[in-house]
């Protein structure tokens, strides 16, 4: 028997033994390299599961940081579209309004010590005017939008006038009394606002024509005049 080899007889039940030799360098390589390269694997496969497992979770956790981040930059984006539309509006009135007929109202209000009209440089603009005409009832609606961004809140008194082919209608409706011959500011619609306010002028037994002309007007809180616009539609 060679040195170099192990001798192993195996007999099983009642067959007769089995002579084998195994070679030295074969036997320890199947008894001890084998295993040494199954745990050095498994502890592979330990530890790169636990770096993904880290891995995954840090991508879970930054993940809603970025949308955050998205949308905060998706609503300054909205702002500054919001800001350019209205400067846009502003242009648009200024070089390429169609001069329309005008309504000479107010001297209908009643003028208070040191009234000033302060429309200029204008406070607001008119955006998304829309009428809409349904049994003998007028609705005339708009978004008035601060321009003026030196001004971080505007407030103070809305009055819509209507002019139509029978006279002159005004919204709020109770803004001239029975008693009164003029009209005073502070019985306008009442509003305040940071951006831009929504306003629904109803007009009630009107006639239906083609085109109907408003005139709006802001007056502040102190009464004067912010601003005044005429709207053909």
């Amino acid at each position: 028997m060679s040195k170099e080899n192990i001798s192993l007889i195996v007999q099983h039940q009642n067959t007769p033994p089995k002579y084998f030799e195994v070679n030295k360098y074969a036997y320890k390589l199947l008894i001890y390299v084998f295993p040494l390269l199954s745990l050095i694997t498994l502890i592979i496969i330990i530890f790169g599961s636990l770096y993904w497992s880290s891995v995954n979770s840090y991508l879970k956790t930054k993940k809603p940081i970025e949308i955050t981040k998205l949308n905060q930059d998706k609503q300054l984006l909205k702002n500054e579209i919001r800001e350019l539309k209205s400067l846009n509006i502003l242009l648009q009135n200024k070089l390429g309004k169609i001069e329309v007929p005008t309504i000479n109202t107010l001297g209908l209000f009643r003028t208070i010590p040191g009234m000033i009209d302060k429309t200029i440089p204008p406070t607001f603009t008119i955006d998304n005017a829309v009428t809409d005409y349904n049994k003998k009832q007028l609705k005339f609606t708009f978004n008035l939008v601060k321009i003026n961004h030196t001004i971080n809140k505007a407030a103070g008194f809305i009055f819509v006038i209507c002019k139509t082919s029978s006279g002159i209608l005004f919204y709020p409706p109770n803004s001239l009394l029975e008693k009164d011959l003029f009209i005073n500011f502070s019985r306008g619609e009442s509003f305040a606002t940071t951006k831009f306010r929504p306003v629904k002028a109803v007009f009630n037994n009107i006639k239906k024509q083609s085109s109907y002309l408003f005139r709006i007007l802001v007056f502040s809180r102190d009464g004067n005049i912010i601003h005044q616009q005429v709207i053909e539609k």
